[in-house]
């Protein structure tokens, strides 16, 4: 059974269960100057977590997934399990080497991890960008820009990244409802937690 049997299989959920348990958006507003100091400071900032549910949208599945990122900038590791914790796929990118652990354990190693998880899965999923979709970050990236001083939109080369809401951890503003959209797929991330 391959890897994408198996997260259709294990995941049972539909995703607009799994996201109705996420709580309401915060509700603050920024100046210019505070988002820049936000990203400034999130961009300097090498170590944190996120966990949550990640919903996939393409024209073969819809599925829901739990999410777990961990970052030690410039490496990263990222884990997709199953709604039982099932561990589907565990995604290590360091400087060096690209290692993916499938759900049977077989280990994948490459230079490219967006390429491995494809090939893997059939599943688009920007993952050396990651780290810095869930906070929030556009580096080069053409940025859009609410009334309300939040970044509302990213624009990369290969998709568009919408930020629905935002959560409030430790005074800063932090994504909590993300999508991630591209020609043929869609990424839904709601997080839950964050470690920062």
């Amino acid at each position: 059974m391959s890897i994408l049997s198996n997260i259709k299989s294990v995941v049972v959920l539909p995703l607009t269960v799994s996201i109705a348990v996420i709580t309401s958006a915060c509700t603050a507003t920024l100046t210019p100057e505070q988002q820049t100091f936000r990203e400034e400071y999130l961009a300097a900032k090498k170590d944190y977590a996120v966990s949550g549910k990640l919903g996939i949208f393409d024209e073969k599945v819809k599925t829901s997934t739990l999410l777990n990122i961990s970052v030690s900038r410039p490496d990263y590791t990222i884990y997709v399990s199953g709604i039982t914790g099932t561990t589907l796929l565990k995604i290590r990118k360091t400087t060096s080497l690209t290692e993916i652990t499938d759900d049977k354990g077989n280990i994948h190693t490459g230079s490219n991890a967006e390429e491995l998880v494809y090939n893997l899965t059939g599943f688009h999923i920007p993952c050396d960008s990651l780290p810095d979709i869930v906070t929030g970050i556009p580096g080069n990236n053409p940025a859009h820009y609410r009334d309300d001083g939040t970044i509302e939109s990213i624009e990369f080369s290969e998709f568009t990244v919408n930020y629905k809401n935002y959560m409030e951890v430790n005074g800063i503003l932090l994504p909590k409802k993300i999508d991630i959209k591209g020609n043929n797929f869609l990424l839904r991330i709601a997080v839950n937690k964050w470690e920062i």
